[in-house]
């Protein structure tokens, strides 16, 4: 059995990860098994990047499963996704939100 830790290097790799995505339209969810990164890149799509919990893990850890998620985000190791236009949300908080629902939506249609 595993069970997977961030290094003290990979803790701040995350943090640099998630200073360099603010400002930008993104969310991310976890459901205790997998978690989603989604990040806007238009009007109507953007690009989202999975971690999904090893077999073999003990624990879930959601900053492990972030890290991942990021890393893959960021190194270009992600899928396309049609996404709503951002009309009907008008504060960041709102749209903020959509992207973590959608996020949620697809880290629960993994499993």
């Amino acid at each position: 059995m595993s069970n997977s830790k961030l290094t003290p290097g990979q803790k701040i790799e995350r943090k640099h990860m998630l200073q360099n995505l603010k400002g930008k339209r993104f969310g991310m969810a976890s459901n205790g098994r997998n978690t989603v990164c989604v990040l806007r890149t238009g009007p109507t799509s953007g690009v989202f990047a999975v971690s999904v919990m090893g077999v073999t893990e003990q624990k879930f850890r959601r900053k492990v499963g972030e890290y991942h998620a990021l890393e893959r985000l960021h190194s270009g190791e992600s899928s396309a996704l049609a996404l709503e236009t951002t009309a009907p949300f008008e504060t960041a908080e709102e749209k903020s939100a959509y992207l973590e629902a959608r996020a949620a939506e697809i880290a629960d249609v993994l499993g």
